[in-house]
C-alpha cells in the first residue's frame, strides 16, 4: 500500500451544499413540459418551498378538481419503456356519460373476483391542478402542480386555518413547504406545512409577470369525447393516431393564430409610433416658446390649467407644466371616448391560451401493461355465459 506523504497539513476543504442542493434539485425535479404547459413535480426527499398562485378565473377557486382512468393507454418513451396516459373521466369531472365507468359498472356486476379486480383498475382517480411558483426555480415563471387527494386536504386545511387564511393573497400570503418522501408509488408520502411569517409574491415586477402568465386550468382539464373513450377503451393504438393526428392540425392552427396576433401587435406598435411622432410635432408646433411670462400666466387662467403661478418658476417650468397639464387631459378626453366604444374581448395571458396538448401524466403510476385485452377478454367470456343461459 502507498504510504501518504508527510508535509504542511491542509485545511480540509468544505461542501458547498448551495451547489450540492441545486445539483440534487435539477435533476430530482423532473421538470416536464406538455403542450406548452410546464408541470412540476416535487422532487423527492427535498422540503420543497412552493407559493400556490391565485384563482385564474371569476371562480375564486385556485385549484381544478378533476378524475382521471389509468393503466387503459401507454404510450412509448424516448428511453424504450412506456409511459401511462391519463384519459379525463367526464362522469366525475364534468358528470357526463363515459364508457370506462359504464363498463366498469359491468364488471362489478358480474360477481366474480376476476370482473370485480378489473373493474377496480378502471375507476378514476381524482386529481388536483394548481398554479404555483417554485421558490427554488422563480426563474421559470409559473408551473402547474398536480397532486393527489392527500396533499390536496392539506393545502385545505390550511387555506381554512384561521391563522393562515387565504395563502394566495399576493402582498400577504403564505408559501407551503411541500416535503416529499420516497419516489415509487409504494414507498412515496407527502406532508404539507405552511410557513409560519406572510411574504409578498414577489417583486412588483415579478407579481405582474406571474400573475398575467396563469394556466388556464378549464382548459387543461378538456372535456373528452365518449366516442374517443370508448376508442381508447377498445383499440389504444387507434386512439394514440387520432390524438396524434388532431395534436398536429391544432398545431397548424395555433401557428396561424400566432401569425395573425403577431401582425396585430405590429399594427399597434405602428399606430403608438405614429401617435408618438405626432404628439411630438405638436410640442414642436405650439407658440409657448415664444410667449412671455406675463402671457404664459395668463394663458394658464384662461383655460383654468391646475398649475400654481409662483415667483420661483421660471418660464420654462411654466412652458413644460403647460404642455403636460394640456397632455393630461387630451388622455382623459380619449380614455372617455374608448369608455364610450363597445369593448373588444382583452386578449388572454399567453400561458392562459395554452392547452395541453397532450395527456396529464401521473407520477406515481407503475407501468402496467393496458388492461384492454384483459377487458375485452373478460366481457366476451360473459356475453357467451349469458348466451348460454338463455339457451
Amino acid at each position: 500500500m502507498a504510504k501518504k506523504k508527510k508535509g504542511k497539513k491542509k485545511k480540509a476543504r468544505g461542501v458547498d451544499l448551495k451547489k450540492v442542493r441545486e445539483q440534487h434539485e435539477q435533476t430530482a425535479k423532473e421538470r416536464q413540459s406538455y403542450g406548452g404547459v410546464d408541470f412540476w413535480k416535487a422532487p423527492p426527499d427535498v422540503k420543497s418551498r412552493v407559493r400556490v398562485m391565485p384563482p385564474w378565473s371569476d371562480d375564486n377557486i385556485p385549484y381544478k378538481e378533476a378524475a382521471y382512468h389509468y393503466g387503459i393507454v401507454k404510450v412509448p418513451t424516448k428511453d424504450g419503456g412506456k409511459r401511462d396516459v391519463a384519459l379525463v373521466c367526464p362522469k366525475k369531472t364534468y358528470n357526463q356519460p363515459c364508457p370506462i365507468c359504464e363498463t366498469a359498472e359491468e364488471l362489478f356486476k358480474g360477481g366474480s373476483k376476476k370482473d370485480r379486480e378489473l373493474a377496480k383498475s378502471l375507476l378514476s382517480r381524482r386529481r388536483y391542478f394548481y398554479n404555483i411558483v417554485d421558490r427554488a426555480d422563480t426563474d421559470a415563471g409559473v408551473f402547474v402542480y398536480g397532486c393527489g387527494i392527500t396533499v390536496h386536504q392539506d393545502i385545505q386545511g390550511i387555506m381554512l386555518d384561521p391563522d393562515w387564511g387565504d395563502i394566495t393573497d399576493p402582498d400577504e400570503g403564505f408559501d407551503i413547504i411541500v416535503d416529499r418522501k420516497g419516489s415509487t408509488r409504494d414507498d412515496t408520502s407527502y406532508k404539507v406545512r405552511a410557513r409560519r411569517n406572510p411574504s409578498p409574491l414577489g417583486t412588483t415586477e415579478e407579481m405582474e409577470e406571474w400573475l398575467n402568465s396563469l394556466y388556464d386550468l378549464d382548459a387543461l382539464v378538456g372535456l373528452v369525447e365518449y366516442d374517443d373513450l370508448k376508442l381508447a377503451l377498445e383499440d389504444p393504438k387507434k386512439y394514440i393516431k387520432k390524438m396524434e393526428e388532431e395534436r398536429e392540425e391544432q398545431g397548424d392552427e395555433d401557428d396561424e393564430a400566432g401569425d395573425e396576433e403577431e401582425e396585430e401587435e405590429e399594427e399597434e406598435e405602428e399606430e403608438e409610433d405614429e401617435e408618438e411622432e405626432a404628439e411630438d410635432e405638436d410640442a414642436e408646433d405650439d407658440d409657448y416658446d415664444d410667449m412671455s411670462r406675463k402671457e404664459l400666466i395668463a394663458y394658464i387662467k384662461e383655460n383654468d390649467l391646475d398649475i400654481k403661478c409662483i415667483k420661483s418658476k421660471s418660464d420654462d417650468d411654466y412652458r413644460e407644466e403647460i404642455r403636460e397639464a394640456e397632455a393630461e387631459e387630451e388622455d382623459e378626453e380619449e380614455e372617455e371616448e374608448e369608455e364610450e366604444k363597445p369593448k373588444k374581448k382583452p386578449k388572454a395571458a399567453k400561458k392562459s391560451k395554452k392547452k395541453a396538448k397532450k395527456p396529464v401524466e401521473d407520477e406515481d403510476e407503475d407501468d402496467d401493461e393496458s388492461l384492454t385485452d384483459e377487458i375485452e377478454k373478460t366481457l366476451k367470456e360473459r356475453k357467451q355465459k349469458k348466451r348460454k343461459k338463455k339457451k
